[in-house]
């Protein structure tokens, strides 16, 4: 009788061991089928942004024989482990696996996201930031001077990280177009430094002085309407 307790206590014990066994491999199969899971979506997302910033006319590198070959193995081992989900649990191979996906990954993100940033420096114009903080002190100027300085941060957030959509695109060049079109109305930047520092002086709490208030400056305040928004000491 004492052995036959012993021998069914044995076999409890061996039963409880192949639960615990096939639960953790259960989980463990869950784990990975999540990890296989990400990785095919990250494949997927940067495949879908190559594609959205060169059909934008976006200069790009060509990516298309770094990305196939890798597509193609993704697909065939995703295949595999539907047909045969004990692969899944084969640690090596599967580690593998989402290694050569996450490198493919890492690398064409980081070549995207080159030539992304040297897309957004295109749509900028080169603002001078000192003749700018010159213009901001004209009250004339104030809301256009931070009108550039809002679209200027705008484009440069954007530098960060790869387009989402077509949409973002376009607002960003529309975002341009308005950047370039204000710039414009100061010249681009390009003014004599006499006019500079008068307004520089004139937008000072001291005000410029009388005597660097030439007849050059004089029209050119005239023409832009700003001569009473101007300080001026005598």
């Amino acid at each position: 009788m004492l052995a036959v307790k012993a021998a069914t206590f044995i076999e409890l014990v061996e039963k409880k061991k192949l639960l615990e066994k096939n639960k953790e491999q259960i989980q463990l199969y869950k784990t990975r089928q999540g990890e296989l899971r990400n990785a095919l979506i990250e494949l997927a997302k940067i495949r879908s942004k190559y594609l959205l910033m060169r059909d934008a006319g976006i200069p790009c590198p060509e990516l298309t024989e770094m990305l196939c070959p890798v597509e193609v193995i993704a697909n065939d081992k995703a295949q595999l482990f539907i047909e045969n989900p004990q692969v899944v649990l084969e640690k090596t191979s599967f580690h593998a696996f989402i290694k050569v996906i996450s490198t493919t990954v890492t690398s064409v993100g980081q070549e995207l996201l080159q030539e992304w940033k040297l897309y957004i420096e295109s749509l900028m114009p080169n603002i001078q930031q000192d003749t700018l903080s010159i213009f901001k002190r004209v009250p004339a100027f104030k809301r256009e001077t931070e009108l550039i300085e809002q679209h200027m941060d705008s484009l440069r957030f954007h530098k960060s990280k790869l387009p989402n959509d077509s949409a973002e695109i376009e607002k960003l060049r529309e975002v341009s177009k308005v950047l370039h079109q204000l710039w414009i109305k100061f010249g681009q930047g390009n003014f004599p430094p006499n006019i500079l520092e008068f307004l520089r002086l004139a937008g000072s709490s001291t005000g410029a002085p009388l005597s660097i208030l030439t007849e050059d400056v004089l029209k050119w305040l005239n023409e832009h309407g700003i001569y009473n928004d101007c300080t001026i000491r005598i």
